[in-house]
C-alpha cells in the first residue's frame, strides 16, 4: 500500500507523524514478529526530525525530540502505550555494520517497541522487508511530498 500526501507546514508534517503513531497505537498497520519499524528517508531539511516530533507529541513522550545525529540513538520510555519503548536512530553519520554494534538487533526483535530510524534506506541491507518506509521530498520552502509504503 502506498498512500502520498503534500504537508503544507511543519504542523501539517507533525499530525503525519501523529496519525502513523495513533495507527501504530491500534495495531493491524505492523504485520511482522519484532518492533514496529519505520524508516524515514529523504534529503537534509525534507521533514524527518518533524515528522518524529509528531509521533512523540501523539505517544506522549515530554522530552523534546531532537535528531540523534551526533548520539545516533535516543530511547524513550512510553507509559500508557501498548508499547514500552520509543526508540529514535540517526545513521546519517554511521556505516550500517557499525550501527548494528550498537545491538539493534535485539532492539529489533523487541515487539513492545517502535524503532524510527532517519535515513533508514543507508540500513536497507540490514532491514527486513516488513517495514514501513516513509519517504520525504522537499516541493518548495515550506511544503514537502510525504509517501508511506506499507507492506
Amino acid at each position: 500500500m502506498k498512500i502520498s500526501l503534500i504537508s503544507q507546514n511543519v504542523k501539517e508534517t507533525h499530525l503525519c507523524g501523529a496519525i502513523l503513531a495513533q495507527a501504530l497505537e491500534e495495531g493491524g498497520i505492523v504485520k511482522n514478529k519484532g518492533a514496529a519499524i519505520v524508516s524515514l528517508e529523504g534529503n537534509l531539511g525534507s521533514g524527518k526530525t518533524e515528522f518524529v516530533k509528531g509521533m512523540g507529541q501523539a505517544l506522549k513522550i515530554k522530552k523534546k525530540i531532537l535528531s540523534p545525529t551526533f548520539l545516533l540513538l535516543k530511547s524513550y520510555p512510553l507509559k500508557g502505550s501498548r508499547f514500552s519503548n520509543f526508540y529514535h536512530l540517526d545513521c546519517y553519520r554511521v556505516l550500517a555494520k557499525n550501527m548494528m554494534s550498537l545491538g539493534l538487533e535485539d532492539i529489533f526483535k523487541d515487539k513492545q517497541s517502535i524503532v524510527v530510524i532517519e535515513w533508514g534506506d543507508l540500513l536497507k541491507n540490514v532491514l527486513k522487508s516488513d517495514i514501513i518506509r516513509i519517504k520525504f521530498k522537499v516541493l518548495n520552502k515550506k511544503e514537502r511530498l510525504i509517501e508511506f509504503v506499507i507492506k
